[in-house]
């Protein structure tokens, strides 16, 4: 099915740094790069994975190596909350 038309979605997505690794006294490191088809930014991604990755390991039954990747079009906009108000 094709869906046509103009309009605006939004779509919110809770992560943190859980979703890479068990151990929450773990470093996670973020970041976010806009990718560029000749010159011209089409995907933004952010990547999201452990400072110190320990390859093979686990922790409460989950990877700490390995990264997140979320990309999706370059005009998204990304609003990021506070540890504070969470």
């Amino acid at each position: 099915m094709l869906v046509h038309g103009d309009f605006d979605i939004d779509i919110y997505m809770d992560v943190n740094g859980l979703w890479v690794s068990g151990d929450r006294t773990s470093k996670i490191a973020w970041s976010m790069n806009d990718v560029a088809f000749r010159d011209v930014p089409q995907l933004r991604t952010w990547e999201i994975k452990r400072e110190e990755e320990l390859l093979y390991t686990e922790f409460d039954d989950r990877a700490e190596w390995g990264k997140l990747l979320f990309s999706g079009p370059s005009v998204l906009r990304f609003t990021k909350i506070p540890l504070s108000r969470c």
